[in-house]
């Protein structure tokens, strides 16, 4: 991955949780990114105190021009960051499923037929 930032506002993350969060990031770019797609994009991932829970927010940016994100809320900073990444992982795979079908749709040699002809 191209530079990925990971940050806690007012907690302090550890070697842990920051290698986990840079690890689950590198693992789910690599799945659903091709590699000259994964080694361009660049995004940060923010951990902060929100009243009595623990909220992450991560933000990335692939060199199509699309910035994906998703944010999550729960007691516990690696339970955050974990749904944060399964929506993120969701997203990544619409995306990637989106990608797919336009290609096929464009190759596939299917003739559409108008209701209407211009002269």
């Amino acid at each position: 991955m191209g530079g990925l930032r990971v940050t806690g506002h007012g907690i302090d993350l550890g070697d842990a949780l920051r290698g986990r969060v840079e690890e689950r990031m590198a693992g789910t770019i690599a799945k659903y990114l091709d590699t000259h797609m994964s080694d361009t994009c660049s995004g940060h991932v923010t951990l902060r105190r929100d009243g009595t829970a623990y909220r992450t927010d991560c933000v990335l940016h692939l060199v199509s021009g699309l910035t994906i994100e998703a944010s999550s809320a729960a007691h516990d900073p690696r339970a955050s960051f974990e749904q944060t990444a399964d929506r993120l992982e969701k997203r990544l795979r619409r995306y990637k499923h989106k990608l797919k079908d336009h290609g096929a749709a464009e190759h596939n040699g299917a003739t559409v037929e108008a209701a209407y002809a211009v002269f």
